[in-house]
């Protein structure tokens, strides 16, 4: 028969914390019951359009480097920032639209 080896005894049951003096809590300020005017905000954030985006999206575009991977994640990361920005999509030939697949025909 083999022989099993001895467990270690399991460690000691945590104490109970000491009690902790709490200091009291300061005083509230007083709310005020006038309502605070808030800033106007937009329903949706006009988008960034500064007049080279097409320059600084070309100048990313030839810029990137690497491996097919590493080119290819810069290229899409840098048409994602200026074209979704400029609502360009479908409108250069660097933002190309997007095509979906026509699943009601298998041609």
């Amino acid at each position: 028969p083999l022989a099993m080896p001895a467990m270690p005894a399991p460690p000691p049951a945590p104490t109970a914390p000491s009690p902790v003096l709490r200091k009291e809590a300061a005083p509230r300020a007083r709310v005020s019951s006038t309502p605070v005017p808030s800033s106007p905000t937009p329903s949706s954030p006009a988008p960034r359009r500064p007049a080279n985006w097409l320059h600084e999206l070309r100048a990313e575009l030839a810029a990137c480097e690497g491996d097919f991977f590493a080119r290819t994640i810069c290229r899409e990361t840098a048409k994602f920032r200026h074209c979704a920005s400029a609502g360009a999509w479908g409108k250069v030939p660097e933002c190309p639209a997007a095509r979906l697949p026509d699943l009601a025909n298998f041609n």
